[in-house]
Order: C-alpha cells, then structure tokens, then sequence
C-alpha cells in the first residue's frame, strides 16, 4: 500500500494500471484501488473512501447494471464510495460495473466537480474504450489522502 497526505485539499486525482493476469485460486476476493479519503472523522460522513475498485471476486458494490459474470473467474471494475465507520451515512455506493481482462489498461480519474460537493470517478479500458462513472454527493467534505492498495482477503 502507499499513502501521503497534503495539508490542502485534493482535487484530483488519476492513475493507470495494467490488469493483472487472473490469480491462481478462484476462492479468494481481491482489491486493487486508488483512492482519496479525509484524514479525519470529524465531518459527518467520517472516513469513508472514494475509490475505483478494480476487483477478483465478490464484494459489498452495488450493481445497477445487473453484470452477469462469474466474479470468480474475472476481473471487474466499478468506480465507488465506500465507508463502513460512519454513523450517518454507512455502506458501498457505486456505478455500473465492468468486466476486464488481463494485460488491459485501465485509465481511473476522480475529481472534485468545481463548485459544487460531487466527486466525479470515470474508469475508462483504454484497450477497448469502454468505460463506467459514478458520482457522490461528498457534503463538502475534504480530501487530504491520497492512496493506492492492495487489499487481499
């Protein structure tokens, strides 16, 4: 994992990645994400993470596009907000979801929309063109991390 932090809010933020070839056993769930989260819990939302989750297996993301894949045996993608600490506004929002393949690269973006409290996330496969976004009402809420993981079962 890699973290740093900033004294002044973040306002952007993008990262490519190359999608790994598929893992050796289809029993286990990974994460593989960039992310932005405040650096403390004193805002309402807490500390929740604003994240494009490039993922093998199951996990809590919604899926309003009704993907029908084996999530065992792929790689998938969705661009999410995820806070699992917040007493107010607890759980796994996300958009559509996308199925990826090994050896394609991944453009991931998230922006804070000028004058306004969204954060925009556009996941675009540069290898074939498609891509999935979502956007979350943040409250005014500040970034000031910044972080990339892997996040194993």
């Amino acid at each position: 994992s890699w973290l740093t932090t900033s004294e002044f809010p973040i306002k952007s933020m993008s990262s490519r990645v190359v999608v790994p070839t598929l893992p050796s056993a289809d029993w286990m769930t990974l994460f593989l994400w960039p992310g932005l989260e405040p650096s403390n819990s004193a805002h309402p939302l807490g500390l929740g993470v604003i994240q494009p989750v490039l993922t093998y297996g199951f996990s809590c993301a919604p899926n309003p596009n009704n993907l029908n894949i084996d999530k065992t045996k792929t790689w998938w993608i969705s661009a999410q907000y995820v806070n699992t600490g917040s007493t107010t506004l607890s759980g796994c929002y996300g958009g559509d979801q996308m199925s990826v393949n090994p050896g394609e690269s991944l453009l991931m973006v998230m922006t804070h929309r000028s004058g306004s409290n969204f954060w925009d996330q556009v996941v675009t496969n540069e290898s074939t063109g498609k891509s999935v976004a979502f956007s979350f009402d943040m409250q005014g809420q500040e970034q000031t991390w910044a972080m990339w993981v892997l996040e194993p079962p």
